[in-house]
């Protein structure tokens, strides 16, 4: 059995430019998270446009080999599309992360700084590395993983949708779930005030993907309250 549960907020911001969405057919789940940039209107559309072009991407393949390759080229064409439309926002881009399960075994892929965290029996394995300035700091040691989240060049992305080539990151090959396993698809301004040791707890403490959400949204505008908070987006996925 697969629980989950999607969140989406504008938190302090006018304009809600991540977005979510999700396909479930039979044994294939399919989730997607998307934070648009831009200004003008750009990001919304951005990350609208990606998540229906993953969307439809997945019903029409299903899961398996080359899910993810079709997906964004699919993603890139759409985004192209709606960039000659919106000639004033030709500036819109979005980052992305995609997960797929199917008949048990899971995927996932990556662009820009929204991140998937993976855990197994509530301890946190890993997560995806943030295509960014600082994510690069941290590899060549000039910073600490603790200093990223409010870091003056946070925002600052290497990579992002649309782009030139191949860009976004793809898991090792498919690994087969199993029960207490859990996936956590977020967007920066949720990760910017929850760590992995949070979603721990939270894994722990509550039964289903719906409470621990509310437990983490509660979290996150606890600290975030006040500070100009960003759109704050997350998808948990919890494997029964």
């Amino acid at each position: 059995m697969i629980d989950y549960c999607k969140y989406s907020n504008c938190g302090e911001r006018e304009v809600n430019q991540d977005f979510v969405g999700s396909y479930i057919k039979d044994d294939f789940y399919f989730f997607t998270l998307c934070d648009g940039l831009g200004g003008h209107g750009g990001g919304e559309i951005a990350s609208q446009t990606a998540v229906g072009a993953f969307l439809k991407t997945a019903e029409c393949h299903g899961g398996g080999e080359g899910l993810f390759e079709e997906c964004f080229e699919n993603a890139e064409e759409a985004l192209k599309k709606a960039i000659e439309s919106y000639s004033s926002n030709n500036n819109m881009k979005t980052t992305a992360t995609l997960l797929s399960i199917c008949e048990g075994k899971a995927q996932w892929a990556h662009i820009g700084d929204s991140r998937i965290y993976y855990f197994k029996n509530n301890k946190f394995i890993k997560r995806t590395l943030d295509h960014s300035v600082v994510q690069m700091l941290v590899a060549t040691g000039e910073i600490k993983e603790s200093e990223i989240r409010h870091h003056i060049d946070r925002n600052k992305l290497l990579k992002c949708l649309p782009s030139e080539g191949r860009s976004y990151e793809l898991s090792d090959g498919f690994m087969q779930t199993e029960k207490n396993d859990a996936f956590v698809l977020m967007s920066d301004g949720f990760w910017e005030w929850i760590d992995s040791k949070d979603i721990r707890k939270s894994l722990k403490k509550n039964k289903t993907a719906h409470e621990a959400v509310e437990s983490l949204v509660e979290t996150a505008f606890k600290r975030g309250k006040g500070h100009n908070m960003d759109n704050l987006s997350i998808i948990l996925v919890r494997i029964g």
